[in-house]
């Protein structure tokens, strides 16, 4: 439903667009008013008072679905004429948001789509893509993937890495991961067994030794189900055929509207914050939930997408489907859903809708604050600075606020944005073989280079993103509210909050303290469990204890950052393109 702030009927910008040829319109229904509609519109109250879980997400899918099919009922037969006459391309379907996608629509045909029951018809926005910079020099950019900050000590940093090569049977933790206290969680049997976390990125190299075990299409078996767990929005596969770490990527594995039947990631930038949320092997813990479980829609390419592709993917995580988009399973949702993107424009009714569904069913959307090399007051990205959302902001060595990190106060939400930090400057996590670069990536015990570090927002929130996991394992009766005033509570400023920081770090040992698991919970076994405190015992912590000099950062009290903070680097304060965090 669009509310008030909405734009007119037909918005300009999407006429302005027209004059110059076919674009793609989005038209958005008001649902018909029958005893159906009515029926379904009434159980969302007791929906949302509901604790998280399955039930909840199954009620909110029926009640949503009912009312969307009936909403786009009354409508489908005048679009698809439109597409038999030529006048649009294709239409795709929202049943989510009562909205359709009219594809290649030229200006008579938008004016035409306007009638009884239409709400808006806005323009569906092109979304910037995030890029992998090449030059270790480069500063923290609003694309993410950005390997040194200024002035990095690079004879430490080498040295790091070169340890990791001599010694392939060592075990390596991330400074995050133990900064956060993780392990005082998995001791006590608390390791994101039984969770799922959906990750909406540009898509995960699921065949990482970091996220293989995670991954939910893995089977014991060794046999691979991508049903229920990728589903790709982004019609954009190897120009090659060669994916980045250098295997082929076959016809058989390209579907008829031109998207990938498999998990890919063109870009690196889904991998890195997927580890950082719950990768683990025997040799390198990245994630905070390493028993966590896996699941992955691909919203944003290499060369980008649409606001529309993006809301679909949200959709999609309501209700799992086949690969093919068939026979969807609400009980198969994630409990969470890591976001490292942001930079929408404000007062979009695309992602209010899709996040208040998101809300509906029980699903924890984590967003991060973004990424500005020069962060003010005030610019938290969207959608993370929407009170629906829990928002991130990342970081230092020195558990200040990292130069780049994005903050409050939110236009939109009352409180503190973001809502809590984690670590995201320098925090080492996976990537698909060849997309490192010379990002002083850390060699596999089989002489792959699939670990790097990288800064920003997208690296903090996926750490959240673990520590929920966490923490719905504890409580598997939780609600939405108790899991943020959980996060909040543990938080290093717990007791004096600001603008920049929020509550301030998520510290797991005040998060799952002992004696606060719920009797219900199903605790991890044993066996793991040991397993874990074992590697844990051996394992060496990138970065620990080591202040980099000239490392930019910005103090408790102050909004300017360093002088040795880079010149030049992405700009996140655009609202109007999508970029990753």
């Amino acid at each position: 439903m669009i509310t008030a702030g909405t734009p007119r009927i037909i918005d300009p910008k999407l006429l302005t667009a027209a004059t110059k040829g076919p674009v793609d319109a989005v038209v958005f229904y008001k649902a018909p008013e029958n005893d159906v509609t009515r029926q379904a519109a009434s159980k969302f109250s007791a929906i949302e008072a509901m604790p998280l879980g399955t039930e909840r997400k199954t009620a909110a899918y029926e009640a949503l679905h009912t009312l969307g099919t009936q909403t786009l009922a009354a409508h489908h037969d005048d679009l698809q004429a439109l597409v038999a006459a030529g006048k649009a391309t294709a239409v795709d379907e929202l049943w989510s948001l009562g909205a359709v996608r009219v594809r290649g629509a030229n200006l008579d045909t938008i004016k035409s789509l306007v009638g009884p029951g239409v709400q808006a018809i806005m323009q569906d926005t092109i979304v910037a893509a995030p890029a992998v910079p090449a030059a270790t020099e480069a500063a923290v950019e609003g694309a993410v993937l950005t390997p040194l900050p200024a002035n990095f000590d690079r004879e430490t940093g080498a040295a790091e890495a070169r340890a990791t090569d001599e010694d392939p049977n060592a075990v390596w933790m991330d400074w995050g991961v133990k900064r956060m206290h993780a392990p005082d969680a998995w001791k006590q049997g608390i390791t994101g067994a039984g969770v799922v976390i959906g990750s909406l990125d540009t898509g995960v190299y699921v065949d990482h030794p970091n996220l293989t075990r995670n991954y939910r299409g893995h089977k014991a078996d060794g046999t691979v189900d991508n049903d229920y767990n990728w589903k790709d929005m982004v019609k954009e596969l190897p120009e090659d055929g060669v994916l980045p770490d250098g295997t082929k990527f076959d016809d058989k594995d390209k579907a008829p509207n031109g998207t990938s039947l498999r998990p890919i990631d063109l870009n690196g930038h889904g991998t890195h914050t997927s580890g950082s949320a719950l990768g683990w092997s025997p040799q390198h813990i990245t994630g905070v939930a390493p028993d966590a479980k896996l699941i992955v829609s691909r919203g944003l390419g290499e060369k980008g997408g649409s606001m529309f592709d993006l809301v679909a993917a949200m959709e999609w995580f309501m209700a799992p489907t086949k690969v093919d988009g068939t026979a969807p399973r609400p009980d198969l949702a994630p409990d969470i859903v890591t976001n490292s993107w942001g930079g929408a424009p404000m007062g979009n009714p695309f992602l209010w809708m899709a996040l208040r569904n998101w809300r509906r069913a029980g699903i924890i959307p984590v967003f991060a604050a973004g990424n500005n090399r020069e962060a003010k007051p005030g610019e938290v990205a969207v959608p993370g600075m929407y009170p629906e959302t829990i928002t991130v902001g990342a970081s230092d060595l020195d558990d200040a606020r990292a130069w780049f990190s994005m903050y409050g106060p939110s236009d939109y939400a009352n409180g503190h944005k973001p809502e809590v930090m984690a670590p995201g400057h320098w925090t080492y996590s996976s990537l698909p073989d060849g997309t490192t670069r010379d990002t002083f990536p850390v060699k596999m015990p089989d002489g792959s280079t699939r670990l790097a570090p990288a800064s920003g927002t997208s690296m903090a929130t996926p750490h959240v993103a673990g520590a929920m996991a966490l923490y719905i394992q504890a409580h598997p009766n939780a609600t939405f509210d108790d899991v943020l005033n959980a996060l909040k509570g543990s938080g290093n400023l717990a007791d004096k909050p600001n603008e920049e920081q929020g509550w301030g770090i998520v510290q797991v040992d005040k998060l799952i303290a002992p004696g606060t698991i719920a009797k219900d919970a199903v605790l991890t076994d044993k066996a793991r469990v040991e397993e874990l405190e074992a590697q844990v015992a051996k394992s060496k912590v990138f970065n620990e204890g080591v202040r980099k000099p000239g490392i930019p950062h910005v103090d408790d009290d102050s909004s300017s950052k360093s002088d040795s903070a880079p010149a030049k680097g992405g700009d996140n304060g655009d609202q109007g393109d999508v970029v990753a965090a």
